[in-house]
């Protein structure tokens, strides 16, 4: 068994420098931000007004929403195709970035972290991907409703 581990290819990896900017961000923000609410937030419930401080703090709502008007435009040009264009997720086209932000976040509360991921990743992306085109279309997608009125963003 050693042998097969010994040559094993080596799967680690290490942050890039915004990366690190962006973890570092974050965990100061769960610090000073989220820590000292969460007696508050487990008693009450209520993650709103922290989820939204998040949100507006690191631009998560603006990354959403210019994703939202460039599957609006992908949909207009062609109506039929329900297939996204490259990788899936990532922010600002990062695919790590979403993940330094929930280990961070669970790093604190992992109740919130999955409070935020539902909210955010399952909610809003069945929204979005299940959302009416025709909603879309005239500009009454209810996804972007819901980014401005749910997360505050």
């Amino acid at each position: 068994m050693s042998a097969v581990i010994d040559q094993a290819p080596d799967t680690t990896f290490k942050l890039n420098d915004m990366q690190r900017m962006m973890q570092d961000m974050v965990r100061q923000f769960c610090e000073k931000e989220l820590l000292p609410k969460i007696p508050e937030v487990e008693e009450t419930g209520n993650i709103g007004p922290i989820m939204q401080k998040m949100v507006k703090t690191f631009g998560i709502g603006q990354m959403a929403e210019a994703g939202l008007k460039k599957q609006i435009a992908r949909l207009r040009n062609n109506p039929e195709d329900d297939k996204r264009e490259g990788p899936a997720g990532g922010m600002g086209g990062d695919m790590m970035m979403p993940f330094i932000l929930f280990k961070e976040l669970s790093r604190v509360s992992p109740g919130f972290a999955m409070s935020f991921g539902v909210s955010i990743g399952l909610a809003g992306g069945a929204i979005q991907k299940k959302g009416r085109r025709i909603s879309w279309s005239v500009g009454r997608c209810p996804w972007r409703r819901w980014i401005r009125s749910a997360v505050g963003a």
